[in-house]
């Protein structure tokens, strides 16, 4: 009974071993590029003799045994969950609040494709290039809805929480040998190719005094929407230092990128509906007043849209790593990467928009 258990205990740490290459860290980055390192987690800054040093460690070309050329594909179903719990003074504004969300359902599909080539046989230098999805983000889900006391004639999409963010590097390297063979390094200079699309609500302040700003009247929806795409490039650097056939040592870093983005913007502000002030605002006499005209207009339960364009600068934040692997004997590979990833630098992101509604003190 004990060695069953025990065989089970090692059979699941392997499985959690081999899935943690797959992990999205920080909910959005794949911590693994390539079969071989996401059979070893991640663990390669050490190894990095395939195509896939491109990314971990570009000094690991060098020990290419001969050239690579590589495709591979993968799916993936996320599945996170969102517990909304918003309020405003202590009262519900339409999220929808002690609620377990999911997203709806759907199938992501990333890959990866690479050449590396060695000089001549077991020469100094090596080159290699590599097209991969770094950073990849997915979220289609309902979490807002327009509350009977907000309007009745309105309607919320049901799909009003949407984020889609992709990266995908564009990445040369090249790395030569030193020292016998025991010493090398490698540069590469990733070009990013970043898109994003965003549709949310947001929630703006009424703009009209009181009593036409009280409750359930503080705030209006406002559904808007980005769609853009922009690039971006940074380097990695990478030393590995072999002092026997058994041991190898590496380091790697990758600079921190900034993407800048630019494209169409769209806003559309869900209006309030309350027929006593329709009936109090809707004057024909008082039609030439255009404050009268206007709020007679903002509380009909309409929707009120504008079209732009946006900028948004996507910083990728830099990580350093270091890593040691250790043959013990034919069957036994041991490795270790420690890494440290500057999330600091991936701060929110600020989206400037030509022309917001809602901006300016009086509507529209």
């Amino acid at each position: 009974m004990t060695r069953r258990l025990l065989k089970a205990s090692l059979l699941m740490l392997l499985v959690v071993l081999l899935y943690g290459g797959t992990i999205l860290a920080g909910g959005w980055q794949y911590s693994a590029v390539g079969a071989r390192a996401k059979g070893l987690a991640g663990a390669y800054r050490a190894l990095a003799d395939d195509w896939s040093g491109i990314y971990y460690n570009p000094a690991g070309l060098a020990y290419l045994s001969h050239n690579i050329w590589n495709v591979t594909a993968e799916t993936s179903t996320p599945r996170p969950q969102v517990e909304t719990n918003f309020l405003l003074n202590g009262y519900d504004v339409g999220y929808l609040d002690g609620q377990t969300r999911y997203p709806h359902d759907q199938t992501m599909l990333w890959g990866a494709g690479a050449i590396a080539i060695q000089q001549g046989v077991a020469g100094p230098i090596a080159f290699g290039g590599a097209v991969y999805q770094s950073f990849d983000h997915n979220s289609d889900m309902n979490l807002f809805y327009l509350r009977d006391a907000y309007s009745t004639k309105g309607s919320m999409p049901e799909r009003n929480h949407l984020s889609n963010f992709d990266v995908i590097a564009f990445h040369p390297a090249v790395a030569i040998k030193f020292s016998e063979d025991r010493l090398a390094v490698g540069l590469g200079l990733p070009v990013y190719r970043g898109d994003m699309f965003i549709d949310q609500i947001k929630l703006v302040d009424n703009p009209y005094d009181y009593v036409l700003d009280s409750r359930p009247y503080e705030s209006f929806p406002k559904l808007y929407e980005v769609d853009g795409y922009g690039y971006g490039i940074g380097f990695n650097f990478g030393i590995q230092f072999r002092p026997s056939d058994k041991v190898s040592l590496g380091a790697s870093y990758t600079s921190s990128a900034t993407i800048s983005l630019s494209g169409d913007s769209r806003e559309e502000v869900f209006l309030p509906y309350n027929q006593g002030v329709v009936n109090l605002y809707n004057d024909p006499s008082a039609r030439q007043d255009s404050a009268q005209t206007e709020i007679w207009t903002a509380y009909s339960g309409g929707s009120f849209m504008s079209e732009s364009e946006f900028e948004a600068d996507l910083t990728l934040p830099s990580e350093l790593g270091f890593g040691v692997a250790l043959q013990a004997n034919e069957k036994w590979l041991l490795a270790a990467d420690f890494v440290f990833t500057r999330w600091s630098e991936f701060e929110d992101i600020d989206i400037q928009i030509s022309e917001r509604l809602f901006d300016r003190s009086v509507y529209p």
